[in-house]
């Protein structure tokens, strides 16, 4: 066989190593996602007041879902893309994070408690990083298997970045209400309560979306697929927004905030006829 057709038989193959060295983890991590999220809905639907020294387990959510997003982007790029884009989103999201806290833009005024954990500098906790990372590339995957058919378009790449920005800003809209009101990871100023989204100021989901599609600018190397194959679909990015949206969507009932009730079922279903509808 000659080198280029050795060349090009490695070519063919590298997506399947790929898919097969994150297959080995993809599976019980996300398994591992789905027991901590099953334990954690059902002690919402209970009612159950945990104690403050278990506060931790939040953030441990975050991280798990974060890990399970990371090696999900895994089957598709390198482990060193993988390592790199980690690092870039969590770094510039707490960079972000921490400009806002400081200046309140882009996202309105806000101080973060101490109910994530440690904080940065005494600013950001330092779980935001992963909660960045798992909305990012949640985002970002259900993104890809919503415009696959268009995925050989010219404007594709475009495409998948505003989509990919307006998920996360829709997410957010849907997870306020609960961070906020329900767990208090964070404090809007109180001039804000009188107004906009559950006491959210508009402002923040103009930021969300600024924030979601500049760290994709600057993540995009790491993303970038140099593989002349298509390679494998992964719909575990369609599981944890589900279940994401799922987890807050309870408590949001339950505290009968109707309209994002009403935004996180329109996401979930939407995202579901819409998948069916270009896969007929």
């Amino acid at each position: 066989m000659s080198p280029t057709a050795d060349r090009d038989a490695a070519s063919v193959q590298l997506p399947q190593v790929l898919a097969s060295g994150a297959a080995r983890f993809q599976r019980p991590i996300l398994l591992l996602f789905g027991w901590w999220w099953l334990m954690g809905l059902g002690i919402q639907i209970g009612g159950v007041k945990l104690p403050t020294s278990w506060r931790w387990t939040d953030a441990a959510f975050l991280s798990l879902g974060a890990v399970s997003a990371l090696v999900g982007l895994w089957r598709h790029v390198p482990f060193q893309n993988v390592v790199g884009a980690s690092l870039m989103i969590g770094g510039l999201a707490v960079a972000v994070e921490a400009i806002g806290v400081r200046t309140g833009i882009p996202f309105g005024r806000f101080q973060y408690t101490d109910a994530l954990g440690t904080r940065w500098f005494g600013t950001v906790p330092w779980a935001i990083s992963s909660a960045w990372i798992l909305v990012l590339l949640t985002c970002r995957g259900v993104a890809k298997v919503l415009l696959r058919r268009w995925r050989l378009t010219p404007d594709y790449g475009f495409w998948l970045l505003g989509v990919t920005s307006v998920l996360a800003t829709g997410f957010d809209l849907v997870l306020e209400p609960y961070a906020f009101h329900d767990r208090a990871y964070w404090i809007w100023d109180p001039s804000y309560l009188e107004s906009g989204w559950y006491g959210v100021p508009w402002t923040n989901s103009l930021g969300w979306f600024l924030s979601a599609t500049l760290l994709q600018f600057a993540v995009f190397p790491w993303f970038v697929n140099k593989k002349p194959v298509d390679p494998p679909q992964d719909k575990s990015p369609i599981l944890l927004w589900v279940l994401l949206h799922v987890f807050f969507l309870v408590p949001n009932l339950q505290q009968e905030r109707w309209a994002a009730v009403a935004l996180g079922v329109v996401f979930v279903l939407g995202l579901i006829g819409f998948r069916r509808s270009t896969a007929a």
